[in-house]
């Protein structure tokens, strides 16, 4: 069922389209006063080792660029390599990547938690100050139930809404009854429901409505914010461009086609500990099905560009491109994301255009966050910072007036059904330190040895071990340095935290427990918990390390 509605869902790329109302009427504005355009793109999914400007050549196909849009603008702007998100999965990474606040400063870490209302949001400062905001997205964990909506006069959503589900499950149900086939199961029904954001295809939805934006937004500065989803699995490009499977790996005949990729039993087992099935060329070849959908991606990436600059906009406008995390394949022993905070899934893309080509050219190898983004195009943009943050503007770095390295936490909480997973890293410039939780009710202890009792801290010198694979012992004098380096920035992270205000978690609840709508989150193998799952907290609260 899946291939077939798969196919039918292409044919939608057209529909749901809802224009942007232009904000105020004109064909341009005076750029005189220094207020600048900002686009923020982001790509669900993306690893920053398959872009070419992060120095990836395909493996079957190595004279062919996967991203060459990307890396276009990667040769006119600033490409930070050691770029960091605050978590690995879409709901708290976006949160991080629009509020100017890690995960634990803004603490949507579960999707029962919406944004507190005391937060700013970087919309919300661009709208303040002016700016005609519009963004669109295109997976269910950008949704505007967790408050991404605010500050965007228009926030639209480029998925397959309900009606156009329905009209693809009739359709299949007709062509099953035509060719004298059994019915559609409710079972059937169900999972294709529950996984059709898995299957469909958004980017040209995206593209058209950032289009039309582009050319009827009117004199105001604007702030547009647009979420491409179609890197994240499955992998079927086929979908998007017929013959599009073979363009990294021509000659592969093997069994693996991308579809269902988290919950393929060919590819690893399902149950714990989710052995590795796969071998070796396939999983490389599955890898190649990615690059494609990166390429088809940058392509529309080329199409939003292409239209900046037929606006006659592109000389006034700041572009990022950015990731909200990667994802693995067996790096680490297993795939996907929101199950670890290795490299893999951690270190991110980030692309920074500015006009008149200032900094063009530039690779800034110093620590930065995905937090870091808001402050840092409200600052080149010309407008007024957010009120609260644990942020910093990229901009004294770029000026070569910072010199101390930043501090980079990120931060997972994924109940899934096996067990809850809760780690924490912190990265500075040399060193990575992971530590994991054991969580009962509300409260988290850090995982002990069990032959010692000593806290268990992970720690990884890049510096010499860049891919975070050869743990240091707790007797290398290194592993003492990383840890008290950890703890001193955990203590100064935790004084902002507790200055900030809260509201009453009554006002943090998610309280849509439509079936619909939190069936594509359980499918995209996040292991979302029931409706009621609805914690007491307001924030994850983990004790000091290693106390």
């Amino acid at each position: 069922m899946g291939s077939s509605l798969r196919r039918h869902a292409t044919a939608f790329v057209g529909l749901g389209l809802l224009a942007f109302v232009a904000t105020s009427t004109g064909c341009g504005r005076d750029a005189s006063d220094g207020r600048r355009n900002v686009l923020l793109i982001s790509i669900d999914s993306l690893r920053r080792d398959r872009l070419g400007c992060y120095g990836h050549h395909p493996e079957f196909a190595p004279d062919q660029a996967v991203s060459p849009h990307i890396d276009e603008l990667a040769s006119r702007g600033v490409v930070f390599d050691s770029a960091w998100t605050s978590s690995s999965w879409t709901l708290p990474a976006h949160m991080s990547l629009l509020t100017g606040l890690s995960a634990a400063g803004h603490g949507v870490e579960s999707d029962d938690l919406r944004l507190d209302p005391l937060r700013e949001t970087l919309a919300e400062s661009f709208k303040n100050a002016g700016w005609a905001t519009a963004g669109v997205y295109s997976g269910p964990y950008l949704h505007p139930r967790y408050g991404f909506d605010r500050g965007f006069e228009r926030y639209e959503s480029a998925m397959l809404s309900e009606a156009q589900i329905d009209e693809l499950v009739a359709r299949e149900r007709a062509r099953r009854a035509s060719a004298g086939e059994p019915g559609v199961t409710d079972a059937e029904e169900r999972v294709f429901r529950a996984r059709v954001s898995n299957w469909d295809v958004t980017s040209s939805r995206v593209t058209a409505q950032a289009e039309r934006f582009l050319v009827d937004h009117g004199d105001r500065p604007f702030f547009l914010f647009l979420h491409y989803f179609d890197v994240h699995y499955d992998h079927l490009p086929d979908a998007a461009v017929p013959g599009l499977a073979h363009a990294f790996d021509a000659d592969y005949h093997g069994a693996f086609d991308g579809r269902n990729w988290y919950f393929d039993p060919r590819v690893r087992e399902l149950d714990p500990p989710f052995t590795r099935r796969i071998g070796e060329r396939d999983l490389h070849h599955v890898m190649a099905l990615y690059d494609a959908e990166v390429q088809w991606v940058d392509h529309h990436v080329g199409r939003v560009l292409a239209a900046l600059e037929k606006a006659g906009l592109a000389d006034d406008t700041i572009v990022a491109v950015v990731s909200d995390h990667g994802d693995e394949f067996f790096e680490h022993d297993g795939i996907g994301h929101r199950n670890t905070l290795f490299a893999e899934v951690a270190r991110i893309p980030l692309v920074l255009a500015l006009p008149d080509g200032e900094h063009a050219g530039r690779r800034l190898p110093a620590p930065v966050r995905i937090h870091d983004l808001a402050p840092t195009l409200l600052d080149y943009a010309g407008a007024p910072s957010l009120r609260a943050r644990d942020s910093a503007s990229l901009r004294p770095l770029l000026a070569g007036t910072e010199l101390a390295p930043r501090d980079v936490p990120s931060r997972l909480y994924d109940p899934a059904p096996w067990f809850v997973n809760v780690r924490e890293a912190w990265r500075d410039a040399r060193f990575t330190v992971i530590r994991h939780f054991d969580l009962a009710g509300e409260h988290a202890e850090q995982v002990r040895d069990a032959a010692s009792g000593e806290p268990i801290f992970h720690v990884f010198d890049r510096d010499s071990d860049p891919d975070e694979r050869a743990a240091l012992r707790p007797s290398d004098p290194r592993y003492r340095d990383a840890v008290e380096r950890y703890r001193r920035a955990w203590r100064a992270e935790q004084a902002f935290l507790a200055a900030q205000p809260r509201s009453p978690i009554e006002a943090l609840r998610v309280t849509d427990s439509d079936p619909h709508q939190r069936a594509p989150l359980e499918a995209l193998g996040y292991a979302a918990g029931a409706p009621d799952r609805t914690s007491s907290r307001s924030r994850l609260v983990l004790p000091p390390p290693g106390e």
